[in-house]
């Protein structure tokens, strides 16, 4: 009989993660199978108990339930409990263990496009829930951050977290644009800005230089206003459907213990989304 796997969230009908998920476990020959389930807020703590009694295997956890679900939880990876944020559930025996691999994800395909990060520093755009994993996984790297938010109370939160799990990391907010920039190495769009307004950037084209990498989370549409400008200049660009399948393929080998291919999942992604 197969064994489960699924991701919940609310809206769920968009999700790519089954078309990701199900390329690999079908080149594998593995006895899974993924499925979207649709989980209003008020019943989450329902969606999770019931993976115990389906002895389902796993579960990716998408918007709005990255934290919500923590309460319901057994344990958390050091990784979800310094962010406050689980995007992969493990079922080990009927012990739930939330975890997060949106950064990992995040910096194996930054790190694959840009190069090693260790000593550089990144300017983060935006301080909200993906923005806490990627300035986690940058800083564990080595990578000193800047963070740049509308308001400073949740870079404020970011800094701190960032100061509770990394003693010699360089973190700080920055308030001048300008100086943001210019001493920065990368510049990575961490919020929704050009997303359902493509003619939208979180930052003005006449801040961008030549050497600067610039990586916008945002996969669809596959180039945003902020990496169109910046590829004007000569600036290295890349979006975010390197992250979600990184992060999915993380997630993939936890359930399984499998090494997924990357290729095939990157195809079924774009498939799906294109």
């Amino acid at each position: 009989m197969k064994r489960l796997l699924g991701v919940m969230g609310d809206p769920i009908a968009h999700s790519v993660s089954p078309a990701i998920h199900t390329a690999a476990i079908e080149a594998l020959g593995l006895d899974y199978e993924y499925l979207p389930f649709r989980v209003t807020p008020e019943r989450v703590g329902d969606a999770v108990r019931g993976m115990r009694a389906l002895d389902i295997r796993g579960m990716n956890v998408t918007v709005p339930h990255k934290e919500r679900v923590i309460e319901f939880l057994d344990k958390l990876t050091p990784r979800s409990e310094a962010t406050g944020s689980v995007n992969t559930i493990i079922n080990d025996n009927g012990v739930l263990i939330g975890d997060t691999t949106d950064g990992e994800g995040f910096l194996r395909d930054f790190e694959m496009i840009f190069g090693p990060v260790r000593g550089k520093r990144a300017l983060l755009l935006g301080a909200g829930g993906a923005a806490r994993s990627v300035a986690y996984s940058l800083a564990a790297a080595g990578c000193g951050i800047t963070i740049v938010n509308r308001t400073s109370e949740k870079a404020e939160s970011i800094k701190s977290m960032l100061r509770r799990s990394f003693d010699d990391i360089f973190v700080e907010i920055g308030y001048n644009i300008s100086d943001s920039v210019n001493n920065s190495d990368f510049v990575i769009n961490t919020t929704s800005v050009g997303m359902i307004h493509p003619e939208e950037t979180p930052l003005e084209g006449s801040y961008l230089r030549k050497d600067l990498g610039v990586y916008d989370i945002i996969y669809n549409p596959p180039r945003t206003r902020l990496m169109r400008e910046a590829e004007s200049v000569g600036a290295a660009t890349a979006n975010g459907l390197g992250m979600l399948v990184n992060q999915a393929a993380l997630s993939f080998v936890s359930w399984t213990g499998k090494r997924p291919p990357l290729e095939l999942m990157f195809e079924a992604a774009s498939i799906a989304l294109f």
